[in-house]
């Protein structure tokens, strides 16, 4: 994901998920702020070939 607005789109919603008083898992997670992941998460670019 390279364009800033689509990671904070697609970090907000795991962080979201990762915050739940009791995750799915049934563990307690701490999260990050969101600024934490932008900053500390580089962009990538996946690309595949096709055969």
């Amino acid at each position: 994901m390279l364009d800033p607005g689509e990671r904070r789109k697609v970090f907000s919603a795991i962080i979201d998920d990762l915050n739940q008083p009791l995750h799915r898992a049934y563990i307690s997670q701490p999260v990050q702020p969101l600024e934490e992941w932008m900053t500390g998460s580089p962009p990538m670019h996946v690309t595949f070939d096709e055969d």
